[in-house]
């Protein structure tokens, strides 16, 4: 009889383990491939939803300065993380069977002064213009689960940078203030620096509020006819100016610049591909003998600046 009690206690003891066994390789099987496919989607959707923003922004600051609605103040929120700062934990679910959320940064001219990318507009009436810094806002991902990606405002354009396998991309997603077009065998081109003045940078996984104004104008000098143009950008790495290049010359291709669909570069030149090496690109503007090349540049000045923003 005593053989048989301890037989059945062991039987129970071995059908413990095996439930737990079962249960311990269901949390691991969801640990190792669930776990990450869903925080993978959610930092997903949250990049999308910074991309969003910043269009949103690009749309809010064009407008006050299109309106020249100078000294109002507006303001937008961004949320940082994928999970937007609340508790990782909720219900009856356990810290580790939820995906763990991203944060981020948001940084305004999150560069020293003399380190930021510059633009120089040089015409044959002023050979001798100063670099112009292109101030931007910035917005830098740190996904748990997903690549990193960098999205930035400049130049009233929107841009997105990303590490894929240890090689960084850079994209132009929405193209920046430069227009160089043709109208009654006139060249034209148009620059608008916007300018960013503040700084400042906030992380983590919570909410941070932007606001901005359009300041007072200075005058923008502008020296009309000029027999040619020179837009040149200076910028940290060689695939940002293999960027900008590209810029350049998708401009020229969509205004159907004489002679730009036929690969004969007649109004304009760009800059060999090796110049992209040292983070420079350019584009010169120079029609044939006899026709003008007209250039306005603006330039718009903002007052930024970054809060936090703590629920209670």
């Amino acid at each position: 009889m005593t053989h048989k009690v301890n037989d059945h206690g062991l039987s129970e003891v071995i059908g413990f383990v095996l439930i737990l066994a079962l249960v311990i390789v269901a949390i691991s099987l969801w640990m190792t491939y669930v776990l990450p496919a869903q925080g993978r989607e959610q930092e997903i959707s949250h990049m999308d939803y910074v991309g969003d923003w910043f269009l949103d922004y690009k749309i809010a600051v064009d407008s006050l300065w299109m309106n020249s609605e100078t000294g109002v103040t507006d303001s937008t929120t961004l949320t940082l993380g994928s999970k937007g700062g609340n508790t990782q934990t909720s219900g009856l679910f356990l810290p580790m069977m939820q995906p763990i959320g991203s944060s981020g940064s948001l940084a305004i001219n999150n560069t020293p002064y003399n380190t930021l990318d510059t633009i120089t507009v040089t015409t044959n009436n002023d050979p001798n213009s100063l670099p112009i810094p292109m101030s931007s806002l910035v917005y830098q991902s740190n996904n748990n689960y997903w690549i990193q990606q960098q999205y930035y405002y400049q130049m009233g354009g929107i841009f997105l940078s990303q590490d894929i396998n240890g090689v960084t991309g850079v994209t132009n997603v929405v193209s920046p203030l430069i227009s160089i077009y043709n109208v009654s065998n006139t060249a034209s081109v148009v620059v608008v620096p916007i300018n960013l003045n503040g700084g400042g940078s906030i992380a983590g996984e919570g909410n941070a509020r932007l606001n901005f104004r359009l300041q007072e104008q200075p005058d923008s000098p502008v020296t009309n006819p000029n027999t040619w143009v020179n837009i040149s950008v200076k910028v940290k790495d060689a695939q940002t100016a293999l960027m900008w290049r590209n810029l350049f010359r998708d401009i020229v291709i969509r205004e159907r610049i004489n002679g730009s669909d036929t690969g004969v570069y007649q109004w304009y030149t760009l800059c060999p591909l090796s110049t992209t090496d040292n983070g420079i690109a350019w584009i010169k503007i120079q029609p044939p003998v006899g026709t003008n090349v007209n250039l306005v540049m603006t330039r718009p000045y903002f007052f930024t600046s970054l809060n936090s923003i703590t629920l209670v």
